[in-house]
C-alpha cells in the first residue's frame, strides 16, 4: 500500500514539535515568557490534538483496530512504565512506580489503546461527534476522572480522535483550497495567542494538557467552560492551518513519518538523560539550539528501519509469548475443571 505523503509529512512536524518541546520543558533554566517557553506553549497548542486526529483517520478498518490495538498500545505501554521507573530511579535517586497513573508520554500508550479497541462500538453511536464534545466538557467538572489511567485526557482528546475517524480525503483538498492570505491570517492572528499565553500568562501552561478538572485551576463554571472552548477553538485552528499548508508532496524527511510510534517511545528515556545532564547553564538561546539539535538526532537515529526491525520483534516475542501463556492456562483450567 502506498503511503500518503501529507499524512507522512504532517506526522514528521507532529513528531519534531513533541520533542522539541519536551526538550525544550527539560532544559534547567525553563521559563514561559521566552522564546523557548513560546514554542513549548505554540506545540502544545496541537501536537496531541494532531496526534489523535490522524489516528483517529486511520482508524476506518474498526476490526483491525480492535485486533491490534493490545499488542501496539497495551503491551508497550506495560513494559515501559517499569522501565522508566527503573531509569528515573538510576538517574534520579527516587521514582515511584504506579501502573495506575501513566508516566511522562506514556498515557498516549493508555489512550489509544482505549481508542483503538472501543471505535467499533464507539461508531455505532448515533451523534458521536456531539456526544464526544459534550464529553470534552463535562469532564472538566468530573474531579474523578484525572490523572488516574489518563480518564481526564482520554474523555478530553476523544473529540479530536472521533473528529478525525468521520473525516474524508475530500475535506482536506477542501481545506487545502483555502486562500492564501485567509489562511496566513489566521496563522498570524494564533501566533499573536500564543505570544500573550506565554509572555503574559493568562493562564496555567498544564491546563493544555488537559489531564484535570478545572477545580484543580481554580476555575468556575463559565471560565472553565470558556477556558476549554478556548483551547478547542485554538487547537482546530491550528489542524485548519497545518493541514491548508503542510505539503502533499515527497522529501527526504518524509518518510520519518513511518517511523513515528517508535520515536515517541524511545526518546522518553532519553528525555530523562536531557533533564539529567543536558543543562548547560548558558542563555535561552544556546539552550534552544541544543535542543534543536539534540531533536534532529532523535529523529534520525530512531527513524532507521533497523530500529523498527529491532523494536518490532521483541514486541512480537512478548506478543506471541503472552499468547502461548494465556493458551496454556486455558488448558489447564479447561482440564481441572472436567
Amino acid at each position: 500500500m502506498e503511503r500518503n505523503c501529507f499524512f507522512d509529512n504532517f506526522k514528521v512536524l507532529l513528531i519534531f514539535m513533541t520533542v522539541f518541546a519536551h526538550f525544550i520543558r527539560m532544559s534547567g533554566d525553563f521559563q514561559r515568557d521566552s522564546v523557548g517557553g513560546f514554542i513549548y506553549i505554540l506545540a502544545f497548542s496541537f501536537i496531541m490534538q494532531g496526534w489523535f486526529f490522524i489516528s483517529g483517520y486511520f482508524s476506518k478498518n474498526v476490526e483491525k483496530c480492535r485486533n491490534t490495538a493490545v499488542k501496539t498500545f497495551l503491551i508497550p505501554y506495560f513494559l515501559f512504565m517499569p522501565l522508566m521507573f527503573i531509569m528515573r530511579y538510576a538517574l534520579f535517586g527516587s521514582a515511584k512506580l504506579n501502573l495506575m497513573i501513566p508516566s511522562v508520554a506514556l498515557w498516549f500508550l493508555l489512550a489509544m489503546f482505549v481508542y483503538r479497541l472501543a471505535i467499533k462500538d464507539l461508531s455505532r453511536i448515533r451523534g458521536l461527534i456531539p456526544v464526544s464534545a459534550l464529553l470534552y466538557f463535562a469532564v472538566g467538572y468530573i474531579p474523578f476522572l484525572g490523572k488516574e489511567l489518563a480518564l481526564g485526557r482520554i474523555f478530553s482528546f476523544l473529540i479530536f480522535y472521533v473528529a478525525g475517524f468521520y473525516f474524508k480525503w475530500e475535506y482536506i483538498e477542501k481545506i487545502k483550497k483555502t486562500p492564501v492570505v485567509l489562511a496566513a491570517s489566521i496563522l498570524s492572528l494564533l501566533l499573536l495567542f500564543t505570544f500573550l499565553v506565554s509572555y503574559y500568562r493568562v493562564f496555567p501552561s498544564t491546563i493544555w494538557y488537559l489531564k484535570e478538572c478545572n477545580e484543580v485551576f481554580g476555575m468556575d463554571i463559565l471560565v472553565g467552560t470558556a477556558v476549554r472552548l478556548m483551547i478547542a477553538a485554538v487547537s482546530s485552528a491550528w489542524l485548519i492551518v497545518l493541514v491548508r499548508f503542510i505539503p502533499d508532496r515527497n522529501y527526504r524527511f518524509t518518510s520519518v513519518g513511518k517511523y513515528t510510534l517508535y520515536i515517541y517511545l524511545l526518546h522518553i528515556p532519553v528525555r530523562y538523560l536531557y533533564e539529567k545532564f543536558g543543562y548547560l547553564a548558558f542563555n535561552d538561546y544556546i539552550e534552544l539550539a541544543a535542543a534543536l539539535v539534540g531533536t534532529l538526532i532523535i529523529l534520525w537515529i530512531f527513524s532507521r528501519p533497523m530500529t523498527a526491525f529491532v523494536y518490532e520483534n521483541i514486541m512480537n516475542f512478548i506478543y506471541k509469548t503472552i499468547i502461548k501463556c494465556v493458551t496454556i492456562f486455558k488448558d489447564i483450567l479447561f482440564k481441572v475443571k472436567k
